[in-house]
């Protein structure tokens, strides 16, 4: 009976320790809408994506890195359609690259958002973001739905910056 006690009462001083301290958190509350100001000029806001099949998603990443690849100083381009976005990994043309690599990247992130239907695109030229983005590409291409992959592509997302206008 002493044995049970004694392994009861630091296991009864645990439970109360994590329910005091469970009740001590501040209760988080939405904060109430800021009323219009009259001299408040209105954000833009920013159309969501029209539905869009999975092929059809394909075929505007399959225009897309034709267009890049139009691009001097890129040799190869890969790129993954996600909702009004466009995720574009390519390959530097080494006789290409003396025009200056932010040069070309600022061009291809153009020649991407000339399409109506793409609103930012993400740009890499680094071997190890452009090999990811490569495979994601192919496995889309290959018929995987782009959800699987949201993660990964928002993990790349994240380490590019996006293209500042």
């Amino acid at each position: 009976m002493a044995k049970i006690k004694g392994k009861m009462l630091p296991a009864l001083a645990l439970l109360a320790a994590l329910i005091v301290l469970g009740g001590c958190a501040a209760q988080r509350k939405p904060l109430p809408p800021e009323p219009d100001a009259p001299d408040r000029v209105p954000e833009m806001q920013v159309k969501p994506a029209p539905e869009r099949s999975p092929a059809e998603d394909r075929d505007i990443a399959a225009e897309i890195n034709r267009t890049v690849e139009s691009v001097p100083g890129v040799e190869r381009s890969y790129s993954v359609v996600v909702g009004n976005a466009v995720l574009i990994g390519f390959d530097l043309d080494q006789d290409q690259q003396e025009q200056g690599i932010s040069n070309i990247k600022n061009r291809v992130a153009e020649k991407a958002e000339a399409d109506p239907r793409i609103v930012r695109a993400y740009v890499s030229s680094d071997p190890d973001t452009t090999a990811r983005i490569r495979e994601l590409a192919d496995n889309v291409r290959k018929g995987r739905p782009v959800t699987e992959y949201l993660d990964e592509i928002g993990e790349i997302i994240q380490r590019l910056t996006p293209r500042t206008d």
